[in-house]
């Protein structure tokens, strides 16, 4: 388990506002480094957990220790490791955010990761809980120093809402790959279709449908964060958080678009490529038809019938073999 303390105290003498950034034991998070105990000397606080026992829920000590340390039900923790939708919910003392955010496959470029973050908001206090590692600790300190005014007066509201817009933006980066993609699955159809490239267009198809998903339920997260004025200040989401989902939705909407062309262009391509094996095979099947039927008539060996020099009827199922095939090359079917 690992355990990042952000840390926001008031700098007297400047007037201005620091952030100390501290990693923590376990042990040092249940004394003298618990948030109950901070609380007092800092401004705000953000707390990062990551949980990387990979043991069952029911067995994960991890998970039980910071439940037991931090006051955090089970069923909440259970939600934040499994998967869930995300949404926004209150409760007596505190409100409990579940978010997630997307980046590439590390072997396949088009499928996707999911991460899934839970946040326990107080009066000053920011708890993030997660699995895997969505953000870096150092992009994530760039994201909340930037400005220091918000930093100072925003409170929980900047903290939580600069931390949201720090997942958004890898889902930027996963769309823009996404459509370069696109474009080489494009050039690659239009060369060799293959069955290969049919799987790779389904299930990335699939993995946007899951972001555009994922997207609008986040969205529905933010919309519930600007109608409580009594726990966020409005003035301290930046409009720019719910343009970004926006953006993402709009661009998901349209490389679904794009695929689903691309896919019907595979089938059209397949279908011209059987148009035009069944073409060969006809022209095949007429031009040794003729031939066929004329050696079975000169091969029966009936009284009475007329005789023809061999090499007559060699010439003549030539001359019909060459008409035939003159006329389908004018027809362009060869």
């Amino acid at each position: 388990m690992k355990l990042s303390y952000f840390l926001i105290k008031e700098n007297v003498e400047k007037n201005a506002t620091q952030m100390e950034r501290r990693e923590v034991s376990l042990e040092q998070l249940r004394g003298e480094c618990h948030p109950v105990k901070l609380n007092k000397k800092y401004l705000n606080l953000f707390l990062d957990i990551q949980i990387e026992d990979k043991k069952p829920f029911n067995e994960n000590e991890e998970i039980k220790d910071i439940s037991e340390i931090l006051n955090i039900n089970l069923p909440i923790l259970e939600e934040i490791i499994t998967d869930q939708r995300p949404r926004l919910e209150q409760y007596l003392d505190f409100t409990f955010i579940l978010f997630k955010s997307i980046n590439l496959h590390e072997e396949k470029d088009f499928l996707k990761t999911e991460y899934q973050v839970g946040l326990k908001i107080l009066e000053n206090i920011v708890i993030c809980i997660h699995k895997n590692k969505p953000v870096s600790l150092e992009q994530l300190y760039r994201y909340f120093i930037r400005n220091e005014r918000n930093l100072k007066k925003g409170g929980v509201t900047y903290l939580t809402a600069t931390y949201l817009d720090c997942l958004t933006d890898p889902i930027f980066s996963v769309l823009g790959n996404w459509r370069k993609l696109s474009k080489d699955l494009e050039k690659k159809i239009l060369k060799k279709p293959n069955k290969d490239l049919l799987n790779i267009m389904i299930d990335l198809r699939a993995s946007i449908m899951d972001v555009d998903y994922i997207l609008r339920a986040d969205k529905e997260v933010i919309n519930r964060m600007l109608a409580l004025p009594s726990i966020f200040t409005k003035k301290f989401i930046p409009p720019e958080l719910d343009d970004h989902i926006v953006h993402c939705t709009d661009e998901a909407k349209i490389l679904f678009d794009i695929i689903s062309d691309l896919m019907s262009i595979y089938y059209s391509s397949e279908s011209s490529i059987l148009d035009k094996s069944l073409a060969r095979l006809t022209v095949i099947t007429a031009t040794f038809l003729l031939p066929s039927l004329i050696a079975g008539i000169f091969g029966m060996n009936n009284p009475g019938f007329p005789e023809i020099n061999f090499y007559w009827v060699i010439l003549i199922m030539l001359c019909f073999m060459a008409l035939i095939f003159i006329y389908f090359k004018r027809k362009d079917m060869i």
